[in-house]
């Protein structure tokens, strides 16, 4: 499956939930303009804790796997993502769809769990598929939604600027 197609998948059962809006243009600090995949927005925000919440989605072929070069690549494109105002939604939190990491460089599933943990301080998640249930997960191990409903998103302010 192609990282197009792969999106399309995603976004379609997303839509339930969430207005999605693609590909997104903005402004980096530094002046670049920049463009993410997907903007997601939730249609209820009642039960969110900043009504304000949209999060940014980075897309990857669901086939691809990152070796150590490319996983630190994708994590400085979130990166400046957290850094962009982005038209007509302003800065948000970013997530990576799929995020995979190959084991081949000597990664364990503890030290892959703590970067998961270290780039979610900095606002960077990912959309991840539990049990056929689409989850939107920070810091390796936190729920903030999944398709059944809110869940620390109840709790999270999501201000990482």
């Amino acid at each position: 499956m192609t990282e197009d197609q792969f999106s399309r998948v995603v976004l379609r059962r997303l839509s339930n939930h969430f207005d999605c809006y693609t590909e997104v243009w903005g402004t980096h600090f530094t002046g670049q303009r920049k463009r993410i995949d997907a903007v997601i927005v939730p249609k209820e925000k009642t039960e969110w804790l900043n009504k304000d919440i949209k999060f940014g989605i980075e897309f990857k072929s669901p086939e691809s796997e990152f070796d150590a070069t490319k996983v630190s690549s994708l994590i400085r494109q979130a990166y400046d993502y957290i850094y962009t105002d982005w038209d007509e939604f302003g800065y948000m939190p970013v997530l990576i769809c799929p995020f995979k990491v190959q084991k081949v460089y000597g990664g364990s599933d503890g030290e892959m769990n703590f970067l998961r943990r270290v780039i979610g301080k900095f606002g960077i998640g990912e959309i991840q598929n539990r049990n056929n249930v689409l989850t939107i997960v920070f810091q390796a191990s936190h729920v903030i939604w999944d398709e059944y409903g809110v869940r620390l998103g109840s709790r999270w302010k999501f201000n990482y600027r």
